[in-house]
């Protein structure tokens, strides 16, 4: 029986990242995922697990309806669960998220798309 060492144990560690799980949702959010990460491009037959997170933590588009898809079907709280999650998943698999929690949670929000707060920054340093 062969034994591993512990370096040749650290190594195989270290190259095989975790998979993001969607069953780390709660239930609601889940519908809005599935729905949306097929038109990401992310998830294809040759990408490596590492590939896939990456593509999907840092699609910004992705996440914002995400955010939006959740905040519309189950609510604010779940919204939060949602962003929390998200982030702590990227940065769990060494991809960390394009968005905040808090960025996910406001463009989420009905009134709060990020386009619109750049856009009044703008006007009122303009001015």
């Amino acid at each position: 029986m062969h034994i591993p060492s512990l370096s040749s144990l650290m190594l195989t560690t270290s190259i095989l990242r975790p998979r993001q799980d969607i069953s780390d949702y709660n239930t609601c959010a889940q519908v809005c995922i599935s729905s949306l990460i097929a038109s990401t491009g992310c998830i294809t037959s040759i990408a490596t697990q590492q590939q896939e997170n990456y593509c999907l933590c840092n699609d910004a588009a992705y996440l914002e309806a995400v955010a939006k898809c959740t905040y519309a079907s189950c609510g604010a709280s779940i919204l939060d669960n949602t962003a929390q999650v998200s982030v702590s998943n990227c940065a769990g698999t060494d991809t960390p998220s394009v968005l905040s929690a808090q960025d996910m949670i406001n463009a989420g929000l009905p009134g709060t798309n990020s386009y619109m707060i750049c856009h009044i920054s703008q006007r009122l340093i303009m001015n």
